[in-house]
């Protein structure tokens, strides 16, 4: 059985729908690797603010900050692979935060870092003021 071909239906639609398709597809990967990434940097920043936060505290410690970083990341889904380093100096406090990120394709970076910096909470008497 021979099937009646259409004057000047040559397959075009096929051979564009062969190119398109795969684009499409690789449009929406990249899509969601760079939304993933994104999503992961979101949260290592949340996370470096809320440790310095915590760890900023009048009497707070550096494992203070930490603890609070760990329990955002465990709160957010993102405490695989990740990292949290918390220093405290006398004025300062310094959070470090790597966030591991899923990867859809190569090439994409599997880590991503955020820091944060800020004061060391203190209290003022009547007299320095």
């Amino acid at each position: 059985m021979r099937f009646a071909q259409a004057e000047g239906d040559r397959g075009e639609v096929s051979s564009e729908a062969v190119i398109l398709v795969p684009v499409l597809i690789g449009l929406v990967v990249v899509t969601m690797q760079f939304a993933t990434w994104y999503h992961r940097a979101t949260i290592a920043r949340a996370t470096a603010w809320k440790a310095v936060a915590e760890a900023g505290l009048l009497d707070a410690r550096a494992e203070d900050g930490e603890r609070a970083g760990w329990l955002l990341l465990e709160d957010l889904g993102a405490h695989d692979g990740s990292a949290i380093e918390v220093t405290r100096s006398p004025t300062t406090v310094h959070a470090e935060v790597a966030v591991a990120v899923p990867r859809l394709l190569p090439g994409f970076p599997g880590v991503v870092r955020r820091e944060a910096r800020a004061t060391v909470e203190r209290f003022v008497g009547e007299a320095e003021r």
